[in-house]
Parts: structure tokens; sequence; C-alpha cells
């Protein structure tokens, strides 16, 4: 069951993730807390390196976790001081803020509907659900690597062995890397990368793994021999 969790929000601080779960636990919400602070995570294309408290929950939940924390944040709105950031945001790009909720949070987003409203410049749900399919849209869109990350993870895949347990993993892990899904806002899984890029991943694990066995067992040839 806990292979169907997937990260909904990720945090710096665990405190943070701990209320959050909480109170998406109270409004019946299953959710699980994964720490991977002291993890290589090899979906580092996609993730940011600070933010590595994964808050989980099954993919049918983030809708509605969605509306729990706007009820959770709400409060907060008229509490805020004026010299916040967002105050001095146009309305350009505080209407950015609502169509990328993803990039800024749940409290950000919040507050610039708020101060949208209060300038007179209401946007109503459909425009939003709009904005945001509009992002998912782009989100969803499967980026092409860079060519000379392909040329490094055949590199690292045919000769990382050679260099020891470490290195001859690291075509590996880029390979699983142009392989790996992300997770869009609404739970939905997609390719980061597009066909040929996956292919090229798939083809350098495959090959890392392969060399990685010569090599080793190379070593153990060679060791044997001055033994």
């Amino acid at each position: 069951m806990q292979d169907a969790y997937i990260t909904y929000r990720r945090f710096n601080d665990m405190a943070l993730a701990q209320q959050t779960a909480q109170a998406l636990t109270d409004n019946g919400i299953h959710n699980t807390i994964a720490d991977g602070r002291k993890y290589f995570d090899v979906s580092f294309a996609q993730n940011s390196f600070a933010a590595d408290i994964n808050l989980k929950l099954l993919p049918q939940d983030f809708a509605k976790a969605d509306l729990v924390l706007e009820s959770l944040f709400a409060p907060a709105l008229d509490e805020m001081d004026k010299d916040y950031y967002l105050y001095s945001f146009t309305d350009q790009e505080l209407t950015d803020i609502i169509a990328k909720p993803d990039e800024w949070g749940d409290f950000d987003y919040q507050l610039a509907k708020q101060l949208l409203q209060q300038r007179g410049k209401v946007i109503n749900d459909q425009d939003i659900k709009m904005m945001q399919f509009r992002r998912l849209n782009e989100l969803a869109e499967p980026e092409h690597i860079n060519d000379i990350w392909i040329v490094l993870g055949y590199a690292a895949s045919i000769v990382g062995g050679i260099f020891g347990i470490l290195t001859g993993f690291t075509g590996i892990i880029i390979g699983w890397a142009l392989a790996w899904k992300k997770t869009l806002p609404d739970g939905q899984r997609v390719h980061a990368y597009n066909d040929q890029s996956r292919k090229h991943g798939k083809a350098m694990i495959i090959i890392g793994i392969a060399f990685f066995c010569y090599w080793f067992g190379m070593r153990i040839w060679f060791l044997s021999k001055l033994l």
C-alpha cells in the first residue's frame, strides 16, 4: 500500500511537514512522511535538493488535500504583516502565482488571491482552473536532455566501474533519472523526458550494469593473480 503513495508537498522543515500531515489526517486523508535528507534522490533532475522532506498521499486525495490546506492557511492571511513581499507584487505577478501554485506554496497562493480581490481584480474559479490546466499541460510536456548529459551518461556507464563502486553507478543513476517519472501537482505521474531521452536512459542502465560487472570481475581476477 505504501508504494501507492506519491509526493504531494516537499518541505525543508520537519515540524511544518508534520503539522501539515496532521491537518490532513484530521480530515481523513491518509498520508506518510519520507525524510530524504540522508539519501540521494535519483530523480535529481526534477526535485529540489533543499526541500527533501516529502509528504506523500494517494494520488486521488490530492484535490481534497488542496481544499484542506486552503482552510488551514485562511486564518493567517489577515494577520500577515504588510511588509510581506507579496504586497509589493503587481497584479500580473500575483496572477502568475495563482497560475503556478506548485512553485509558490499554499500560503502565497491564498494570499495572492486575497490581494487581487482587495484590489478589485477578482479571478473566478473557472478562470483559475483554466490557468492551472494550462500550467499542468506545460509541466506534463516531456523535456529533451542536453546532448552533453547523454555523452557523459554513456561514458560513465562504460568506464565508471574502473574507478570503483561509487563511480561505477554514475552512468546507471543518470540513466535511471532519464527514465524517471515526475509527479504533477494534481497527482498525475508522467515521463519527465521524451521518448528518445528515455531510450538513452534505459540503454545507459543496461550498459552500466554490464560494464560494472565486467570491470568488477576484472578487478577480482587481477587481484587474484597478485595473491
